[in-house]
């Protein structure tokens, strides 16, 4: 989605449509939390991209990324887990550095080695399942809705309801529409959470 919207907004622009073009640049950085630096034709969703005075920071200045967990940790070791953290941090200093290709390299290994999966855009990291694992798996993170209530006991039922949106994303990618549909039921009962697919948003609804 993030895609389609930069690219709708540079098409906006180039037609002269610039009301339309500063309406996604605005919706980009709320719900994305995406900088956009249109002279250097590069975003970025790194909350250190802008200097003191206003300006996009530099390499040295931007610093690196801190990506969270979303879900949960699906049987991973602790010793892996460890070995996971270290290698996001690697990853996330090359990214900074535009070493592409040591990005990609450890992108790989995070995923052939312990089944890792990193969205970029919203800065999280998940394991899939090996049941789940799908080779040209894309991930699209599912975020709570700016107008969701508050989930109650947050630290205990967010991990769950992800994971739930995790499996429910690997089925849409397998074309498992019978079980991602089951899924979003399971979202809805067992933890009253509304799935928007067009937005790749939850919802808490309040019971």
């Amino acid at each position: 989605r993030v895609e389609t919207m930069l690219n709708n907004r540079e098409l906006a622009k180039r037609r002269g449509n610039f009301d339309t073009a500063d309406k996604i640049r605005m919706e980009l950085t709320s719900a994305y939390r995406i900088t956009i630096w249109d002279k250097d034709r590069i975003w970025t969703t790194n909350p250190n991209s802008i200097s003191e005075d206003g300006k996009r920071a530099s390499q040295q200045q931007m610093g690196v990324n801190k990506y969270s967990l979303y879900g949960e940790l699906n049987g991973m070791s602790e010793s892996d887990f460890k070995k996971v953290l270290k290698k996001i941090k690697k990853r996330s200093k090359a990214r900074r550095d535009k070493q592409y290709q040591v990005s990609d390299d450890i992108r790989d290994q995070l995923k052939d080695q312990y089944n890792v999966c990193l969205s970029d855009v919203h800065l999280k990291w998940f394991v899939q399942a090996r049941s789940q694992r799908q080779e040209n798996f894309v991930a699209a993170i599912y975020t709570q809705s700016p107008t969701s209530n508050p989930l109650p006991n947050d630290a205990v039922i967010r991990p769950r309801l992800e994971n739930l949106c995790i499996e429910r994303m690997v089925a849409q990618s397998n074309c498992d529409y019978i079980l991602a549909d089951e899924l979003r039921n399971a979202l809805v009962e067992d933890f009253g959470v509304l799935v928007n697919d067009s937005l790749k948003q939850w919802s808490f609804q309040q019971r």
